[in-house]
């Protein structure tokens, strides 16, 4: 009957009309709420008490010294200022959803608005941030990156872009999908800040993610014992509407959990009446936090500055030391993809290096050639002149 009560609460709530006008009373009280119910003589008001909990009040229309109409537009602009500034890395659709689903349903619904002027600054400045993204940069840590420094900065770049998910979803409190994230990119970003940065975030959430999931634990078994109660108590109609809601939370919870196993089975989704998944959790937690402690005090060599500074050195033709950092790169274990592609600017810079060399070669043996030339033609022009 619990759960029954609560959905029914649930739904009352959201009835209540979630704007308001203002009456000012006779002797200068104000009373926020919205018409309910109106007689030849009495308004009555549903007003809010305090948040979440409504009451209905009846004020007689001769008490009455004014209304003022809520702003419509005020609720409808109350989030908007929060777009900007923007999130990092956010797509050229990620962009259009904001200006589609934010921006312009407001301005077609309140053109006239004295909000209209504020809504549209948003939408500049998000159309001038799409061009951007729609040139190749990227909002990285609050700043733009321009296609050039992506290209410089690729490795990392790359890194930062495969491990965002893990602080996406660590915010979302998703904690075991931001550990398969973090799984999924140790081999190809270990030697990364933006791994390690990763690497931390999950650490500190791992505590909350143990306690959570040692919470189902303890509290399944009785949870279980009086859903199961409670619905055996249920009407026939009120059971079936329930089974359902139950019904959609247990297939939502499939579905979490065979993409977890096959992501590798160790993070499960969490589910009030599934203590054998938060079991598990509780287990991987144990098991992979020190090796994950082990991994975070370990010193690393920065592979994102290495590719970095290895394209430097090739545009200032320092081959030495890019052979170096080219070997260094070598070793933090990278992706194949990316060492092969340095490798081949190596080869090049090498190739092009030989070519210079070898044109400097011959025009020193032109400029020695002639003169060597123009001396023995002045040593022929000497005898001549004598015998004149």
């Amino acid at each position: 009957m619990k759960i029954l009560l609560l959905l029914t609460a649930s739904l009352a709530v959201s009835l209540f009309p979630a704007d308001a006008d203002t009456f000012r009373l006779k002797g200068g009280r104000l009373v926020e709420g919205k018409v309910a119910m109106e007689t030849a003589d009495t308004y009555i008001l549903l007003v809010e008490i305090q948040k979440g909990i409504r009451d209905e009040i009846t004020v007689k229309k001769s008490n009455i010294v004014s209304v003022t109409k809520e702003d419509q537009s005020l609720k409808a602009f109350d989030k908007i200022p929060e777009l900007l500034p923007t999130d990092d890395l956010l797509t050229e659709k990620d962009y259009q959803v904001l200006i589609d689903k934010k921006l312009t349903p407001f301005l077609e619904k309140y053109p006239n608005s004295k909000y209209a002027a504020k809504v549209r600054e948003v939408e500049e400045a998000l159309l001038d941030e799409l061009f951007l993204v729609q040139s190749g940069a990227l909002k990285i840590n609050g700043k733009w990156l321009t296609a050039e420094d992506h290209k410089a900065n690729k490795y990392e770049i790359e890194a930062i872009l495969a491990l965002n998910p893990v602080f996406v979803n660590a915010k979302k409190h998703n904690y075991g999908a931001a550990l398969i994230t973090l799984a999924e990119q140790e081999k190809a970003y270990k030697n990364t800040k933006a791994y390690h940065d990763a690497l931390d975030m999950c650490l500190s959430f791992l505590p909350t993610y143990k306690y959570r999931a040692q919470t189902v634990v303890d509290n399944a078994p009785e949870l279980i014992r009086k859903r199961d109660l409670s619905l055996n108590r249920l009407p026939s109609s009120d059971r079936n509407r329930v089974d359902r809601i139950l019904a959609a939370e247990e297939a939502k919870y499939q579905s979490q959990l065979y993409k977890a196993k096959q992501s590798g089975g160790k993070w499960l989704p969490l589910n009030r009446f599934h203590p054998e998944s938060a079991e598990a959790v509780v287990k991987s937690i144990s098991s992979e936090s020190s090796r994950l402690q082990k991994l975070a005090a370990e010193e690393y060599t920065d592979a994102g500055a290495l590719y970095r500074d290895f394209l430097i050195s090739i545009d200032t033709n320092d081959l030495d030391l890019a052979k170096d950092q080219l070997n260094q790169f070598s070793r933090t274990r990278a992706p194949k993809d990316y060492s092969d592609a340095l490798r081949d600017k190596y080869a090049d810079a090498v190739a092009q290096m030989k070519l210079i060399e070898k044109q400097k070669k011959a025009e020193a043996e032109e400029e020695e050639r002639k003169v060597k030339e123009d001396a023995k033609n002045k040593t022929e022009e000497k005898p001549e002149k004598k015998a004149q």
